[in-house]
């Protein structure tokens, strides 16, 4: 078979061709499409008010342990370990109130990207939630820090 000037097969634009009419409105789109998913990184928040974290991470907000390694802190944001800090860039709700986010981590000079599954606050047990690793198993609960 023939292929055309730009690698596709012979009536295939193939990767990367334009289409005459075509390639300006769906660059076009494709920018738009961006700045909105731009727009949507930024509100990745969890509803939740004020800091969160379990003892050891309220100590750490509160400037008393900032080198726990149970550390857990839990911002409408973000989330904090040992030796990490967790950007939300996905925050998915589910109708009974957890939620599942996508998190860009860094921590000891590394980048990588995770996810989590934060339960909704249990009003009963002082608005406690329960953190998940993307395994499955708890990472810990956190309640509001005061």
């Amino acid at each position: 078979m023939s292929r055309s000037r730009r690698g596709g097969e012979a009536g295939n634009p193939g990767e990367g061709a334009c289409i005459k009419g075509v390639a300006a409105p769906w660059r076009l789109a494709a920018a738009l499409a961006g700045l909105l998913a731009a727009g949507a990184a930024h509100a990745a928040t969890l509803d939740l008010a004020g800091v969160n974290g379990n003892a050891a991470g309220c100590a750490a907000e509160a400037g008393a342990y900032p080198h726990s390694e149970d550390k857990l802190i839990l911002r409408a944001d973000a989330v904090e370990g040992y030796e990490s800090y967790c950007e939300f860039v996905q925050v998915l709700m589910s109708k009974a109130g957890a939620a599942v986010v996508t998190l860009l981590c860094g921590g000891e000079g590394e980048t990588w990207i995770n996810h989590i599954v934060v339960s909704p606050a249990d009003p009963e047990d002082h608005n406690k939630r329960q953190v998940f690793q993307a395994s499955g198993d708890l990472w810990g609960e956190v309640q509001p820090c005061e």
